[in-house]
């Protein structure tokens, strides 16, 4: 799986799916919660309407109470029109009086009627009140317990093509002396106000608000078709009417709705609101549109952030594996143009630095392959079939010692051993000792060919003899102090070799009382134009700095007239058989 694909399943499954999941968690919760403060919120403000409608029903009952003790209804109660016409009139105009300024207090009063025996004898408004025969026989038997009727239409009295939707009280008067029923009162109030009682006072208006009577029949409705419809044998109606005050989750037609209800005590009405839970649950839907808009948003934004992070991250990552194949392959032209400066920036920059040391670690390691080749055709090319000339030099040896030539018999024995030496270090390793041991064999080839005018001495301590030395690097170096430190001199020369160790380091040192040389010669030397001896110096520096790194090598110090000091550093290793 790419970096690209496995950086798109982590964002969506750690910050995509979580955020989704979290998402419908909180609008489920969250709607809960909603749905439950909204229908409280409908039940708190169903609830205004309560005050206003017992208003209505107490201020009714109470202006009964005060139609009952009025002198005006009580005269008029027990007066004959045709017998007191006078006082009729008058108490008439008393009673007239009173209700006009009650119903500047109340105005939703409709109208007042006053029967006697079935016969209206006092009427106030501006309609026939049709009487209800078992309402006013239930009056009459209440002896004074106010009685509310249902609603039924009430014709005009002046057109009686008009009519109205009224509730009324029935109520019987009784005479304050006597005790005896001697008229029922009958207070009219129109549905309407009702109405506008439960109306106005609701925030949360609709069509579904019904007033009910005790029977399950609807008094009042905003749909007046629906007055007088008998409602008591739906469920949620007889929910309704076991209980006080409350709200409930019920279905209607089909439709989820939640149901709020409450009694007024004295009619022993029921007031139900029925609102369809699609209406309740409007802020549920603005908190699910805002939660998508969010979640939208915060989708876009991954999506942004994945293509800055493809761009920023994923595409220069991919670019770099795309070099990094091709190194691989061992093709390190690096073409990587990245130019941010975070840590991808850093890696890239590394990269390309790293691929440049390593082309330039190749060129040098084929170089110096080149040059090691190179001195070993030139050790090869020195050396003349090194096997025939050491046997050759054998046979000469033992003819000399049969001639009894002992001089030459010597030196062909050294010579024999240096051949010897050269043949068997099949390594380019070998030991302090056969180092010192060959040098020693050539400077007594050199005194026997020049009558012992060189002076030699080593100063190496015993338990460095073991310890590793590269192949050929002393004698070179004698060879050079004799060639150039005693060239032109003819008394006795004098070369001293000196080994020691300094902490993990072995230091060589050779010296002569040469002529010395000055730094353009020192120069001429290392660079090998002087000759070949000078050309094996070269040699020797490079086979050391190869060996051990570029700290190693040669240091060369002269003084004219004084000698010559030639310092080479190895790393102190000591030799194991077999190696």
């Amino acid at each position: 799986m790419s970096i690209q694909t496995k950086f798109f399943v982590y964002l969506f499954v750690l910050v995509i799916l979580p955020l989704m999941a979290a998402s419908f968690l909180i609008l489920a919760i969250s709607s809960d919660i909603i749905g439950s403060k909204s229908r409280e919120a409908v039940f708190q403000s169903f609830k205004q309407t309560e005050f206003r409608l017992n208003q209505i029903v107490s201020n009714t009952e109470y202006l009964s109470d005060k139609l009952l003790g009025n002198e005006d209804v009580q005269q008029l109660s027990n007066l004959n029109e045709q017998s007191y016409p006078y006082e009729f009139v008058v108490r008439t105009n008393g009673l007239n009086y009173f209700l006009q300024q009650e119903i500047r207090v109340q105005p939703y009063l409709h109208s007042f009627l006053l029967i006697n025996n079935t016969k209206p004898i006092y009427r106030f408004g501006y309609y026939e009140n049709e009487v209800n025969q078992d309402l006013l026989q239930q009056a009459i038997q209440q002896k004074g317990v106010p009685v509310w009727t249902g609603t039924y239409k009430l014709h005009s009295y002046q057109n009686p093509n008009e009519n109205e939707y009224v509730v009324s009280l029935f109520r019987a008067v009784n005479d304050l002396n006597l005790f005896v029923v001697i008229s029922v009162e009958i207070l009219t109030i129109p549905e309407q106000a009702l109405e506008q009682a439960y109306t106005e006072n609701d925030a949360w208006q609709n069509d579904g608000m019904v007033i009910i009577d005790g029977n399950g029949q609807i008094v009042s409705s905003k749909n007046k078709s629906e007055i007088g419809n008998h409602i008591g044998q739906l469920p949620y109606v007889q929910q309704v009417m076991s209980g006080i005050e409350g709200n409930f989750r019920s279905t209607i037609n089909g439709e989820k709705v939640s149901v709020f209800y409450y009694k007024l005590p004295n009619p022993g009405w029921h007031v139900i609101k029925v609102v369809p839970d699609s209406q309740i649950n409007e802020p549920q839907k603005f908190l699910g549109i805002l939660i998508v808009v969010a979640l939208s948003i915060c989708l876009l934004f991954g999506i942004i952030f994945s293509v800055i992070q493809n761009n920023r991250i994923i595409r220069p990552i991919k670019l770099l594996k795309r070099e990094m194949d091709k190194v691989k392959r061992g093709n390190l032209e690096i073409k990587l143009d990245v130019q941010q400066k975070d840590e991808i920036g850093q890696l890239v920059f590394h990269f390309r630095a790293m691929g440049l040391e390593l082309k330039d670690l190749i060129d040098k390691v084929y170089h110096s392959q080149l040059k090691e080749k190179e001195a070993r055709l030139q050790m090869l090319s020195m050396q003349i079939n090194p096997h025939f000339l050491y046997n050759t030099l054998e046979s000469i040896r033992w003819v000399a010692i049969r001639h009894q030539v002992d001089s030459v018999a010597d030196q062909l024995e050294v010579l024999s051993n240096m051949f010897r030496y050269s043949l068997t270090q099949e390594h380019q390793i070998t030991t302090i000792e056969q180092e010192v041991e060959h040098v020693r064999n050539y400077m007594i080839i050199l005194n026997f060919r020049f009558n012992h005018i060189y002076e030699f001495e080593v100063q190496v301590e015993e338990h460095m003899l073991q310890y590793e030395c590269p192949h050929f690097i002393l004698q070179p170096l004698v060879e050079n102090s004799i060639k150039h430190g005693f060239a032109d001199r003819i008394e006795q020369g004098f070369i001293r070799i000196s080994i020691v160790q300094e902490a993990a380091f072995t230091r060589i040192c050779v010296e002569d009382n040469g002529i010395g040389a000055d730094e353009n010669r020192i120069r001429r030397l290392f660079d090998g134009e002087e000759s070949h001896s000078s050309y094996a110096l070269k040699n020797i520096h490079s086979r050391l700095q190869l060996k051990y790194g570029p700290e190693f090598g040669i240091l060369f110090s002269s003084e004219l007239g004084i000698g010559t000091k030639v310092v080479i550093v190895l790393p102190a290793v000591l030799r194991h058989d077999g190696v």
